[in-house]
């Protein structure tokens, strides 16, 4: 793929106005993406192992390592997501990646998660001609999301934040906390537990496709 295409696109669809989201140039670069996500996703499950070279051409910014990505993944451009160290993704996730979506350190996403920075325009007219409006997305350190959680664009999640299983995250998320629900609201604050004092500087691995 031309990366002076890639940066062309993410220059048109990363500006916050809407757009023609069935321009050929965007189509070329989203069908590229969509290919390299089949390519992953068809040897991971037919070898069992994860092609890592595959992810950082994908990819905007990613770790020198501590990366799991699980099959059946997707993205839509790919080159709008950027990833912490440590990341973990679980199986059958979708990263609508319209608009910008960062990631911190230390993520863990459980199975069929999404994100999701687009939205078609609200007029009529426009969308049935193909006009979309992406907003970002960004996420902070040590942030564990359930299975089935939605997120749309234009949300923050604060460090150390849970997400409960099944809830859609339509609005900031602040640090610390646990929250849960449609709309994801605030449950309560984290609680601490003496019996991992001690263990900051560990981290989990699972190594997964290795």
């Amino acid at each position: 793929m031309d990366e002076q295409l890639i940066k062309k696109v993410l220059a048109t669809v990363n500006v916050g106005e809407p757009y023609d989201d069935v321009a050929p140039e965007i189509t070329a670069v989203r069908n590229w993406a969509l290919d390299l996500c089949r390519q992953y996703n068809f040897e991971y499950n037919r070898t069992g192992k994860a092609d890592i070279k595959m992810l950082k051409t994908l990819f905007a910014k990613t770790p020198a390592n501590g990366i799991t990505v699980l099959p059946n993944f997707h993205v839509e451009f790919g080159r709008n997501i950027y990833l912490g160290r440590n990341f973990f993704a679980n199986y059958d996730c979708f990263f609508m990646d319209c608009a910008p979506i960062k990631f911190g350190d230390e993520i863990k996403i459980g199975p069929k998660c999404g994100f999701y920075t687009s939205n078609h325009v609200e007029d009529a007219v426009g969308r049935r001609a193909g006009y979309v409006e992406s907003r970002p997305i960004t996420v902070g350190n040590n942030v564990w999301f359930g299975a089935s959680v939605t997120v749309v664009g234009g949300v923050t999640i604060g460090d150390n934040s849970i997400i409960g299983a099944g809830s859609v995250v339509v609005d900031d998320i602040p640090a610390n906390v646990i929250a849960a629900g449609n709309p994801a609201k605030v449950i309560r604050p984290l609680r601490t537990d003496d019996r991992y004092r001690g263990m900051e500087g560990r981290t989990g691995d699972y190594h997964y496709g290795e």
